[in-house]
């Protein structure tokens, strides 16, 4: 299962967040809906595959992650720190 708590949807060459689980690592540290993901552990989005994202984001409880969005013209970063659903 996906320990971020992000439902990711293609967009582009890239990813935009779709969907938020209450309570979850993303929501923690301030993810919105609609960011669109520009690099993943500063791999850029548009080199990374869906299943290698979905890999990524399950790698492990207690596992660092870090995220750079687009919010409307700004880019932000994120720091996750993955968990499992309980």
């Amino acid at each position: 299962d996906d320990m971020s708590g992000i439902t990711w949807i293609p967009q582009g060459d890239s990813f935009a967040i779709r969907q938020l689980r209450d309570g979850s690592p993303a929501v923690d540290v301030g993810l919105q809906l609609a960011d669109e993901l520009v690099s993943v552990d500063g791999i850029d989005a548009s080199n990374i595959r869906f299943g290698t994202l979905f890999e990524r984001m399950r790698s492990g409880d207690g596992n660092q992650v870090m995220l750079v969005v687009r919010r409307g013209d700004e880019l932000l970063t994120f720091e996750l720190t993955l968990r499992r659903r309980i």
